[in-house]
């Protein structure tokens, strides 16, 4: 049995609400009263893009998308060096949501079965109860401690994955009424199609619309353009949902996109003796 490990850098992740930063910094000083023997550091990676970001002197929105999808690529190599973050994002709804917002402890015990403590719940009990969760830690598991990649995804929305997006998605059905939203991220822009008096789209974001003409339909299809591609200069698309988040159905697609879901493709030409050409799919 062996303990995952990584230097603090609670105070540099800004997007974190007070509650999820005091869980954080008690798992860290729970990790930080271990005999260092016992320790391996694991998310010398992780650390290094949080470093790396707050040396960039970002405004709040670009640290954000910046640790996002950073740390949510780190992720999708972790799922193959360290199978185990591959199963909490696989193993429930529950724990991959602990994995791209705020993070999660998590373990495989004696008994081989997957824990996963999510920064969410109430871990104000960890210090006293380190010996019962070392001695819970099967033989050839590890404790892990991933801090998250910065999504902020509700409970109440469920979570799926698509092997064959490369951005994630969001869907939103009214309880009430036949009234949607299909929001699909694309690499220039974010296109949406939506009931008019469903969602507010603000002009401010300079929306390209065209109105869907189906008998009976209120719907649109609009684009939103996305940031520039500049450095520090990311564009915040603020949108407004009409209706009390208890009164709507809410589905988050995610990408998913292992290295062992991959394929390998090899190219030769004849009379040559190697493969001049190798590339993958992702």
């Amino acid at each position: 049995m062996s303990l995952t490990h990584s230097l603090s850098t609670v105070q540099s992740l800004p997007h974190l609400p007070p509650i999820i930063q005091k869980n954080h910094e008690i798992v860290q000083e729970f990790l930080d009263n271990l005999d260092e023997s016992h320790l391996i550091t694991e998310n010398i990676a992780y650390e290094a893009i949080i470093k790396k970001l707050n040396d960039k002197n970002l405004s709040r929105e670009s640290f954000i998308i910046s640790m996002v999808c950073d740390t949510y690529n780190l992720m999708g190599i972790y799922f193959d060096l360290i199978p185990i973050y591959n199963d909490v994002f696989l193993f429930n709804e529950a724990s991959r949501r602990a994995l791209v917002t705020y993070g999660c402890l998590f373990y495989y015990t004696k008994s081989n079965t997957l824990k996963v403590i999510p920064m969410t719940d109430d871990v104000s009990t960890l210090k006293n109860d380190l010996s019962k969760i070392l001695n819970d830690i099967g033989d050839k598991s590890s404790l892990h401690f991933w801090k998250g990649c910065g999504m902020r995804i509700p409970e109440e929305c469920n979570i799926t994955i698509s092997f064959t997006k490369v951005y994630p998605n969001l869907y939103i059905k009214s309880k009430t009424s036949d009234e949607k939203i299909f929001l699909e991220e694309q690499p220039w822009n974010v296109s949406i199609v939506y009931d008019e008096d469903y969602l507010d789209v603000p002009k401010s974001l300079n929306p390209i619309s065209h109105q869907i003409t189906t008998p009976n339909s209120n719907m649109k299809n609009t684009n939103i353009p996305k940031g520039s591609g500049e450095s520090n200069n990311v564009k915040k698309n603020s949108l407004t949902v009409n209706k009390e988040m208890k009164d709507c159905d809410m589905v988050v697609e995610l990408p998913y996109m292992p290295p062992t879901a991959d394929s390998l493709i090899a190219i030769g030409f004849k009379d040559d003796e190697i493969e001049e050409i190798i590339l993958t799919t992702t």
